[in-house]
């Protein structure tokens, strides 16, 4: 199976950076939500869209510099594909989460570059295939 990355957007992107924050204090207490959604598009092509979702834990975090919410929509074209559809979209899910979840890693660094408690990083990520798969 073969993926290729045809669209790639931003519904929602939201930082702001946590007046409380303690420069001198940990950096690494942030903790993350993340949530994420897949679903077979119709059509002649065989695509899927790939719907991520990471924010910032209040409830757990210690010491956040940001405050933020991120999620992205990728759509996946599948080609020479040679899985049944249960296989296929496991495989979607793991290989596009990759590359979904890169792309907000990047785009978070970009927005908190610049912000005063420098650039914010996502750690590596493994999250299970999502439960239900819907066709739309």
């Amino acid at each position: 199976m073969q993926l290729q990355l045809e669209e790639l957007l931003f519904p929602v992107l939201e930082m702001r950076t946590n007046t409380n924050h303690d420069q001198k204090g940990d950096r690494a207490g942030t903790m993350l939500q993340y949530g994420q959604q897949l679903q077979r598009l119709d059509g002649e092509a065989v695509r899927y869209g790939l719907m991520v979702s990471v924010r910032n834990d209040d409830e757990k975090s210690r010491n956040a510099p940001y405050n933020f919410m991120v999620e992205a929509y990728g759509i996946l074209l599948v080609t020479e594909s040679t899985l049944d559809a249960e296989a296929e979209a496991a495989a979607v899910t793991a290989n596009g989460l990759a590359i979904v979840m890169g792309a907000i890693r990047e785009r978070l660094a970009d927005l908190t570059s610049r912000a005063p408690w420098g650039r914010f990083l996502i750690n590596a990520v493994n999250l299970p295939a999502p439960a239900t798969i819907s066709v739309i």
